[in-house]
Formats: structure tokens, sequence, C-alpha cells
């Protein structure tokens, strides 16, 4: 029996938390803003994998398919124009922020800021 209290303590302590996933977003939020992706696209790349790696150890009720199958696809596109990554960024990005970390502030926890999205589209 002491094992399995073992266990289960060693599997809550490896799971990662909202706060963790908001923590990564900004982390690869920051990346893009210093067009990294345009420079290195295996620094983006690790830092989805990792962030991947964070959604599938979440203790959350919210189905995560979605969400990885969106950072498939960026993973798989390296080939694209930095600016289609961008969006595909910030899709997911929104995504994981509604799924994840508006849930979580939804039931009366602290919600973590994120930066603004910016348009796509500009006025000339």
């Amino acid at each position: 029996d002491a094992d399995d209290t073992m266990s289960v303590q060693t599997d809550s302590e490896l799971a990662c938390s909202p706060e963790d996933i908001a923590q990564k977003l900004m982390d690869i939020e920051s990346l893009f803003q210093k067009d990294v992706h345009f420079t290195s696209w295996h620094t983006i790349h690790d830092q989805l994998h990792m962030l991947k790696g964070d959604l599938l150890t979440l203790n959350s009720d919210s189905s995560m398919i979605s969400v990885l199958g969106m950072i498939n696809l960026m993973l798989l596109g390296h080939s694209q124009d930095p600016p289609v990554i961008t969006e595909k960024w910030y899709n997911l990005r929104d995504r994981i922020h509604v799924d994840v970390i508006r849930n979580k502030s939804q039931a009366g926890e602290k919600s973590v800021e994120r930066p603004r999205r910016e348009s796509v589209f500009r006025l000339k």
C-alpha cells in the first residue's frame, strides 16, 4: 500500500499545472516577439515539443486532442512561411488559453495575462 501512495504522489508531482502551461506560453510568445521563428526554427520546434509534453501531463478535465493536433501541425510545418507559422501560433496560444487557463480562472483561481494578439491584416 505504501508503494501505491508513493506512486500517486510522484505522478502528481510530475503533472503540469495550468500555471506551468501559462508560463510556457509566455516563453514561446517572447520567442515569436523576437522573431526567432525567422532565424532559428529548431528553437521554436523544441519549445512546442516541450509544451506538448507538458500538456500531456496536465491534470485537467479539458480534452487536449485538438490542441495536440494543432501543435503537431506546427511541428510539421517548419517549411511554411513565417507569417503562416505566426498565425498558427496565435491560434494555438488562444486555444490553450481558452481550454486550459480560462477554465481554471472560471473555477475561481487567478488567471495569467497573455500578450494581446496582433492582427495579420494592417490598414494602409
